[in-house]
C-alpha cells in the first residue's frame, strides 16, 4: 500500500471512529437510545474509540496495543489479589459478628417467636405483586410455613369451611387485614373465623380479601366482581382508614391508589432505563468483597438522614391544599363508597359494616418504647391530615359505620409494629370488637 493510500485510510478510519464515538456519547440527545447510558451506545463508543486510536496511531498501534494490554493485565491481577485478600477478611468479620437485623424483624416482640424469621422471609415474597384486572395488583400465590396465599390471591384463613351452605364473611381491607406482621393464624379474619365457628352449627367461611396498599375504592370494585359471578356472602366487612388517608397525603387527592406515580410512569413508559454504569455499580456492591469490607469500616461515620416523604413526594401541601380541605374530600369519597356498598347489601341481601381502623397516631393507648418512636418521627402534615379525617369520620352520619380508635385504650402491651400494623394479639382484640359490633347480625 502506498503511503498516500495508507494516510487516506487512516484519515477515513479516524473520521468514522470519531463519528461513532460522538454518536454513542450523544445518543440520548440525538434520540438514538433510551435515557441513561444503555448498552448499545456504550458499545458504539468502544468501537469508535478503538477505530479512532487505530487511525491516529497507524503502524504504532500494534506496539501501543501490546503495552496497553500488559498494563491492563497487571492491573487485573492486582485487583484480583486485593479481592481475594478482602474476601478472607470479610469471612473473618462475618464469623465474628452477628448479622445485622433491621426493620420489623428487629423488633423485640419477634425475638422469642419461633416463627418470626420465617414469617419475615415470606413477607418479602408476598410483596412481589402480580397484576389483577380493575384493582391493579394482588399478592402472589404462595405456600409458606407462615404466609399462604391461594390461587384466588386471597390469604388463607385457617379453619375456613367454604361450601354452599356456609355462613360466609367477606373481609376487605389493606395490609392490616392481609395481616402484615402476623402468621396465617394471627390475622383479623383468622380470629373472626375462630370465634364465629363457636357460635353456630353451620360451617363458617371467612374470606380474607385484604391486599397490601388497597383503598376503599378497590375493595368496592372487588366486591362487585364477586357479586357479579354469584359469590354472595352473608356479611361484608370493610376495614379502612389508613390507606385512604395515606394515599391522599402522598398524592394530594383522594381519587387515587397507592403507588399512583409509579403506576403512571410504567404506563407512560417514563421510568428511566437503568444505565450500564448503574448495573456495574450494583453488581460491585452486591458481589465485591473489597466494597463490603471498606463499607463495614466506614459504617461508623455519620450518614445523612433519610429524606422524608414530605421532601420526596408531591404531597398535598405542595399542591397548595390544607389538611381541612383534603379531609373534606376524603370523607366525601369514603362516604360515597360506603353508601354504594350499603345499597349493594340491600339489593343482594347481605349485612354490611364498615370499620374505620385504629392507628398509633390516635387513641389513648399507653405507648411502649418501640411504639413511641413512630409518633416522634411522623410528619406533622401527615399527622394533621389523619386527625382532620378521623375527627370528621367520628361524627359522620353513616349507617353501620364505626370508628374504633379506642380499641387499645389502656393496654400497655406492645401492639403496633409501626403506625398501623399489629401483632397477633392486637388483631385478636380488633376481631373481638368487630364481632361485638356485628352482634345483632350474627347467627
Amino acid at each position: 500500500m502506498t503511503p498516500q493510500r495508507h494516510l487516506t485510510l487512516r484519515i477515513v478510519v479516524s473520521i468514522v471512529g470519531a463519528a461513532l464515538l460522538l454518536g454513542g456519547l450523544f445518543a440520548d440527545t440525538l434520540g438514538l437510545s433510551a435515557s441513561g447510558t444503555s448498552t448499545g451506545p456504550f458499545l458504539i463508543m468502544l468501537v469508535g474509540g478503538f477505530m479512532l486510536l487505530v487511525g491516529l496511531l497507524g503502524k504504532n498501534f500494534a506496539s501501543f496495543y501490546k503495552g496497553l494490554g500488559l498494563i491492563l493485565l497487571n492491573t487485573l491481577v492486582f485487583i484480583l489479589l486485593i479481592e481475594i485478600g478482602f474476601g478472607v477478611i470479610a469471612k473473618l468479620i462475618s464469623a465474628e459478628d452477628e448479622p445485622e437485623v433491621t426493620g420489623w424483624r428487629s423488633l423485640s416482640y419477634y425475638h422469642d417467636k419461633e416463627w418470626g424469621n420465617a414469617y419475615w422471609d415470606e413477607d418479602n415474597i408476598s410483596r412481589e405483586f402480580v397484576y389483577d384486572p380493575f384493582v391493579g395488583w394482588k399478592s402472589p400465590m404462595m405456600q409458606g410455613s407462615q404466609i399462604t396465599v391461594n390461587e384466588a390471591r386471597h390469604r388463607v384463613t385457617p379453619g375456613a369451611d367454604c361450601r354452599a351452605d356456609s355462613y360466609t364473611v367477606f373481609v376487605f381491607g389493606g395490609s392490616t387485614i392481609f395481616g402484615t406482621g402476623s402468621p396465617d393464624w394471627g390475622t383479623i379474619p383468622a380470629y373472626l373465623q375462630e370465634r364465629l365457628s363457636t357460635r353456630t352449627d353451620r360451617p363458617v367461611c371467612v374470606v380474607n380479601f385484604g391486599q397490601l396498599g388497597h383503598v376503599a375504592a378497590q375493595e368496592e370494585i372487588e366486591l362487585m366482581r364477586q357479586l357479579q359471578v354469584g359469590n354472595i356472602p352473608d356479611v361484608v366487612i370493610f376495614y379502612n382508614g389508613v390507606n385512604d388517608v395515606y394515599s391522599a397525603y402522598l398524592y394530594g387527592t383522594t381519587y387515587s391508589v397507592y403507588g399512583l406515580e409509579d403506576i403512571a410512569a410504567k404506563f407512560n413508559g417514563t421510568i428511566p432505563e437503568e444505565s450500564l454504569w448503574d448495573k456495574l455499580v450494583n453488581e460491585l456492591q452486591d458481589n465485591s468483597y473489597t466494597y463490603k469490607v471498606i463499607k463495614s469500616f466506614s459504617d461508623n461515620t455519620e450518614e445523612p438522614s433519610a429524606r422524608s416523604e414530605e421532601e420526596t413526594r408531591n404531597t398535598y401541601t405542595k399542591r397548595g391544599l390544607t389538611a381541612d380541605v383534603l379531609a373534606d374530600e376524603i370523607v366525601e369519597n369514603v362516604s360515597d363508597i360506603h353508601n354504594h356498598v350499603l345499597r349493594l347489601s340491600e339489593i343482594y341481601g347481605f349485612d354490611f359494616i364498615h370499620i374505620w381502623q385504629p392507628l398509633l397516631l390516635l387513641g389513648e393507648k399507653p405507648l411502649a418504647e418501640e411504639e413511641r418512636i413512630h409518633i416522634e418521627t411522623a410528619e406533622p402534615t401527615m399527622l394533621a391530615l389523619y386527625h382532620a379525617v378521623y375527627q370528621r369520620m367520628e361524627t359522620a352520619s353513616l349507617e353501620n359505620f364505626y370508628v374504633v380508635t379506642d380499641v387499645f385504650d389502656g393496654i400497655e402491651a406492645f401492639i403496633y409494629i409501626d403506625r398501623f400494623h399489629l401483632v397477633p394479639e392486637g388483631n385478636e382484640l380488633v376481631a373481638a370488637r368487630i364481632l361485638s359490633l356485628l352482634q345483632d347480625k350474627l347467627p
